[in-house]
């Protein structure tokens, strides 16, 4: 082949490779066009794992078709409550037109973030003359709930409650249909943390079906009792003993701040009282917490008491001045049940609990 030949067959040659390198690139081109797409693609179609994000509403606010329920249009009180049981909580709501009394709820946190102390459900929209209040009391991990798609409300913190919880209150929407409250549809409700994700959904049933979120319910007995209490106050006579038969510590992690051993039945000179023995929730026979929500007694050092808000009458059992001391490692308390019998007054009750002495608390049957 000549010179001339052998140059002519190099150019064909090196244009050939010329053309598969832009080919070639052409092809890496397209490659990274496409893993681009599809990575962009990828979180629209499900496939990451990031939550959605929700937004929060400020402390007390509220969005959509949800309205704000001011602290100034209720008052709601919270009580350790006193029978032998599961750690749980009374709860007394009060509004301008409505109100609403639930006894033993439980404090709300891990496993079931929310406590329901108005309508027992959210329902949304209501008939025009069904009560469209909602109040819920929530653990300190919520930072807002979704109801349904009305709207978002975000908790406030408001004093007399538990350490750690806060209240969400709002009213939905109302229309024109006829029916009562139970004939609107309940409504999904979801838990948004403080980053804005949701973390668990509720309906009636998926709530419903929920282990208790602490200790199972504990056995007690009117005779004996693993607690007791007993007095020398003249006319101070004792009705009735309702006392555990076994003390179950509640559970690590889960919610509870007092457990009641003793919840006995007394009267004195027509009036009559609950006295009850509150111990640590989680570690019985280790000094248990302050009560919340209490005041000193002026006059009588040691002395406290749960006052119920101004507007509740003091003359029903479940509203009345809740008074209590320490005594070793259990919190002894005394309330009045003026809806039974005349109302002792302050100056009695305070001299009912005085006079009580606690003579056991009885741990050995407990794990």
């Amino acid at each position: 082949m000549s010179a001339w030949a052998a140059r002519i067959l190099q150019g064909v040659i090196d244009e050939a490779r010329v053309r598969q390198r832009r080919q070639r690139l052409l092809g890496m081109s397209g490659l990274l066009v496409v893993g681009l797409v599809v990575l962009l693609a990828y979180p629209a179609f499900g496939g990451s794992t990031a939550k959605a994000r929700f937004v929060v509403p400020a402390p007390g606010n509220v969005t959509g078709s949800l309205q704000p329920l001011s602290p100034a249009e209720y008052e709601l009180w919270v009580t350790p409550d006193l029978f032998p049981g599961t750690p749980s909580v009374d709860i007394d709501v009060q509004g301008a037109n409505w109100s609403s009394s639930y006894t033993g709820p439980p404090y709300a946190g891990a496993g079931v973030p929310i406590s329901y102390a108005e309508s027992g459900w959210v329902r949304a929209p209501v008939p025009y003359g069904a009560d469209p209040n909602d109040l819920l009391i929530v653990s300190s991990t919520v930072a807002a709930v979704r109801v349904g798609n009305i709207g978002t409300a975000a908790p406030q913190s408001i004093r007399g409650l538990p350490p750690g919880e806060k209240v969400l209150a709002f009213r939905v929407p109302q229309i024109h249909t006829g029916g009562g409250l139970l004939q609107a549809p309940e409504q999904t409700l979801t838990v948004i943390n403080h980053r804005g994700e949701a973390t668990k959904a509720f309906t009636p049933s998926t709530h419903r079906s929920l282990p208790p979120p602490s200790a199972p319910p504990q056995a007690w007995t009117s005779r004996g009792g693993d607690c007791a209490v007993a007095s020398a106050l003249p006319g101070l006579t004792s009705v009735q003993t309702i006392a555990a038969t076994k003390i179950t510590p509640v559970a690590t992690g889960a919610p509870g701040l007092f457990l009641s051993c003793l919840d006995d039945r007394y009267a004195f000179h027509g009036a009559k009282f609950n006295v009850a023995i509150l111990l640590n929730a989680h570690h019985p026979g280790q000094r248990p917490t302050a009560l919340w929500g209490t005041t000193a007694v002026q006059g009588h050092p040691g002395l406290v008491v749960i006052q119920p808000p101004p507007q509740f009458a003091t003359g029903e059992n479940v509203t009345s001045p809740m008074f209590a001391r320490r005594v070793r490692d259990a919190w002894l308390v005394v309330q009045a049940r003026p809806g039974f019998a005349r109302n002792p007054g302050r100056a009695q009750t305070i001299s009912v609990l005085t006079a009580i002495h606690i003579t056991r608390i009885d741990l050995t049957h407990d794990p």
